[in-house]
């Protein structure tokens, strides 16, 4: 503080108040914009909405070679510093989906190794495998039918009802 003639002044002038102030940035400013909007999710979804169909005119109406060619670069920068990021925590190149070609030739694969696995095992191993493997559908096939013994009513076929009647004993 500056001192006005012998006395030292009691009320700070504004402009030393505001430098003692940390002022806040835009980014920050906006940052908690977009918090409070994410906050309500109805006007988040009003927001999204809205800034679909913006940017959607934004791309219907059309953009010069320039604007192009500097967003491919900015979009190109922007891809290189995620690739720096993931390199930084370990990981190579994010798994690529596989296409069904790719998906039906592993499973063709697989069952050639499997059926050459078979060929080797002996018969009491094959045996072993398949009680096992039946074992498994008894499991997976439903105890029960829609079907009442007493009404003989049932919701599905005439040929499921009468598979009913005859597994199941009727008192």
């Amino acid at each position: 503080m500056e001192s006005v003639g012998k006395r030292k002044r009691l009320i700070p002038i504004k402009e030393d108040i505001e430098d003692k102030i940390p002022r806040k940035k835009p980014r920050e400013y906006a940052q908690e914009y977009r918090d409070r909007i994410k906050r309500n999710t109805e006007i988040y979804k009003l927001h999204r909405h809205n800034e679909t169909i913006r940017i959607k005119e934004y791309r219907e109406k059309g953009q010069t070679e320039e604007a192009k060619q500097r967003n491919r670069d900015l979009q190109r920068a922007r891809q290189q510093k995620y690739r720096e990021r993931l390199k930084d925590l370990g990981k190579t190149n994010p798994e690529k989906p596989k296409t069904r070609h790719a998906q039906e030739m592993q499973r063709r694969k697989w069952r050639e190794d499997r059926q050459k696995h078979r060929l080797c095992m002996s018969t009491q191993k094959k045996t072993a495998t398949n009680s096992k493997r039946r074992e498994k559908k008894k499991k997976k096939k439903p105890k029960h039918c829609n079907f009442d013994c007493r009404n003989k009513t049932s919701k599905t076929s005439r040929g499921n009802i009468n598979k009913c009647i005859q597994n199941s004993k009727v008192p």
